[in-house]
């Protein structure tokens, strides 16, 4: 089952539960009650934390950007509809990064080597980042198994 597609029904069910509990007349939450509630509805709209290197041997995390936009786009050097967005991301990048916008162009498949080599054709103004195979499998399945 597509793990973005369970946490969503469990936050559907979580709220109807939470819910019932509030619109009964026999039982509504304490305050300690809420707090557990909210804190485990948090985590549910947090992107996957993870950590890659960048091209420049940069070691990036996710998690500490909070407080920035963190636009991530996973993509390939051999995917032409993905060389195609590239100018439109540098625009973006130079319109907004100054305001807090961060793009990370997460390669699926390239080595850092192959990324270097791509940068020399063409342009990129935001941040590369790659992994190994093994890194790189985990991570797309954390964000619901990008291909």
């Amino acid at each position: 089952m597509n793990i973005l597609y369970f946490r969503k029904a469990l936050i559907v069910a979580l709220v109807f539960f939470i819910n019932m509990l509030i619109l009964s007349d026999e039982r509504a939450l304490d305050e300690n009650q809420l707090d557990l509630v909210k804190k485990a509805l948090s985590d549910f709209n947090r992107a996957p934390n993870f950590t890659l290197n960048s091209i420049d041997d940069s070691l990036l995390t996710l998690d500490k950007m909070r407080g920035k936009v963190v636009l991530l786009n996973f993509w390939a050097t051999w995917c032409g509809p993905c060389r195609m967005e590239i100018p439109d991301f540098n625009e973006l990048h130079k319109k907004y990064n100054e305001e807090g916008l961060e793009i990370w162009g997460i390669s699926v498949s390239d080595s850092k080597k192959q990324l270097k080599n791509f940068v020399k054709s063409y342009q990129v103004d935001y941040t590369l980042l790659w992994g190994d195979i093994s890194k790189m499998n985990k991570i797309t399945q954390s964000y619901g198994g990008v291909y």
